[in-house]
Parts: C-alpha cells; sequence; structure tokens
C-alpha cells in the first residue's frame, strides 16, 4: 500500500505539469496502436535487457500490450570476466481501461511472464575428495513462469498527443526451475557468491515478483 501511495504521489506534479485544457478527454472508440520502451530496464542491475511493448486495441475498453525483452547483462550475477547473463523475456498483458481520473487512461491488467536464462558464473570448488579448491566455471538454465496484477496510467504530451509516459506497478508470483550444467564427477562446490544462492538447486521454487518504472512510447494511429 505504501509503495502504490508513493508512486502516485510522485507521478502527480508530472502530470499536472504536462496536462493542458484537452488533456481531459473522453475515451476514444479504441485504444490507439503504439510502441513503447523501457529505458530504465537497461540499466537494471539484475536483468540488464533491451525491453519493447506494443499496445494493440481488442475492444472499445479492452488492449492486449505485447512485451518482449532481450536480456544482455547481469551485474550481479555476471560480474567477473568470462562470465554470461543472457536470455528473453515474454511479457503479454491483457488490459481493462478506465474513464480518464488522474491520468487519461488508467487501466488493470494481468500480465503472463516466461523467461528463459543462460547463465556462466565462477563458483568455489573442492576436487578430489577435498585435495585442493578450485574456482570454476559453471552453467546453469533458469527458466522462470508466472503471472502479475499491473496498474498503470496512459499520460499523453504535446499538442499532437503523439508520446506519452506509462508510469506503471505490478505484483504477483513466479515459479523458477534452475537447471545445472553438466559438472566434473568430483566436483563439490563449497560456498555461495551471495547470502542466498539458488542458482544450482534443479528443483522448482516460488517467489514473490513485482515490477514499477515508466515507460515511454509513441502513438502509431
Amino acid at each position: 500500500m505504501r509503495a502504490a501511495t508513493f508512486i502516485w504521489a510522485v507521478l502527480l506534479p508530472l502530470h499536472m505539469f504536462a496536462q493542458d485544457k484537452t488533456s481531459r478527454r473522453p475515451l476514444a472508440e479504441h485504444m490507439p496502436y503504439s510502441l513503447k520502451i523501457s529505458p530504465f530496464a537497461l540499466i537494471n542491475p539484475v536483468q540488464s535487457s533491451v525491453t519493447l511493448h506494443a499496445d494493440i486495441p481488442l475492444w472499445p475498453r479492452w488492449g492486449l500490450d505485447a512485451g518482449v525483452s532481450g536480456v544482455y547483462y547481469s551485474s550481479i550475477f555476471s560480474r567477473y570476466q568470462g562470465e554470461r547473463f543472457a536470455g528473453y523475456k515474454l511479457m503479454p498483458t491483457l488490459k481493462y481501461y478506465f474513464q480518464p481520473f488522474l491520468m487519461d487512461h488508467r487501466y488493470i491488467g494481468l500480465m503472463l511472464k516466461f523467461s528463459d536464462i543462460y547463465n556462466s558464473r565462477y563458483y568455489n570448488t573442492i576436487r578430489q575428495g577435498g585435495q585442493y579448491e578450485e574456482w570454476l566455471l559453471l552453467k546453469r538454465r533458469q527458466l522462470s513462469g508466472g503471472f502479475m496484477l499491473q496498474f498503470g496510467g496512459i499520460d499523453y504530451l504535446g499538442k499532437q498527443k503523439r508520446w506519452f509516459l506509462e508510469p506503471f506497478l505490478a505484483f504477483g508470483v513466479r515459479w523458477i526451475y534452475s537447471r545445472q550444467g553438466s559438472l566434473p564427477p568430483d566436483v563439490v562446490r563449497v560456498r555461495a557468491r551471495g547470502l542466498f544462492d539458488f542458482t544450482l538447486e534443479e528443483e522448482v521454487y516460488s517467489a514473490p515478483d513485482g515490477m514499477m518504472g515508466i515507460r515511454v512510447g509513441r502513438v502509431l494511429r
């Protein structure tokens, strides 16, 4: 509740600065087609990615947000030379739009999430029954799926209303399966690189999921 109050308190002055006499207008027959990006995803330390979304109108108050993301780096899971963290994410979202209030178009949406990530990472291991220690580059594949409830609004900018900002807040749950690559038979990992480290556990586990940010987009028609 505090997080939701905070994001709306931050965004309200932005809306008041950007709006003019024509900003409070009734909903169109259909929401417009549009393309948008998530600039903050480029500097996300957990999963740095290039994220592209397309808004596709379905019915007068319904739309589909088709989101895809290419993950290329993680400062947490790939911080040393030779390590790798890369993959892709799919984030389709079914949206329902309300009447304008604080924003030009507010909505609630159900987002389905799927990701497929490959990670190569150095771990401290013992070899040959504990005779010596060695840092090895171990590989894993992480598959993740889940759903989120998303809240947001679209605030159009300029006289032509072609550009817009879309702040959003989402929370939900995801299920993660981390599959370990093949290891030499005598290898035993002796120390994790973080306080909580499930990266080499071959099991399915659930975890809470949350997102917040601002997307920048342009109306196509």
